[in-house]
């Protein structure tokens, strides 16, 4: 547990240095929070109503994947639209990128490690 609130914690540090350093200065990156807040909850959604429409193999489970898969698309997207549209530098792109990536992995973990079921969807 300790592992996993440190590797979002140095994802999150990342998401702030790429808009909190002097030369990138820029805070519209920090709306990606907003995607990681976002990304396990149709899981989690589709984890609860196991019993109603989400069980093994059922179409809820498979719209809760999907959901999820365009949340973290976006939390992705996000920096590369907004470097494209020279709102925020390269670097703060960079950063903000490996961040997400640092975030995203730890949600997989701790969803894997703390999940009850076999499978981990």
């Amino acid at each position: 547990l300790v592992a996993i609130t440190f590797s979002f914690a140095c994802g999150i540090l990342l998401d702030v240095l790429g808009c909190a350093l002097p030369e990138y200065d820029c805070w519209w990156p920090m709306f990606i929070v907003i995607f990681y807040v976002l990304a396990p909850i149709p899981i989690m959604i589709s984890n609860r109503m196991q019993g109603d429409f989400g069980s093994e193999g059922g179409v809820g489970k498979d719209i809760a994947i999907y959901c999820t898969a365009v949340f973290v698309t976006s939390g992705f997207a996000f920096p590369m639209i907004l470097a494209h549209t020279k709102i925020i530098q390269p670097g703060a792109m960079g950063l903000i990128l490996g961040g997400s990536a640092i975030v995203y992995l730890t949600i997989l973990a701790y969803s894997k490690i703390f999940n009850r079921s076999d499978d981990l969807w």
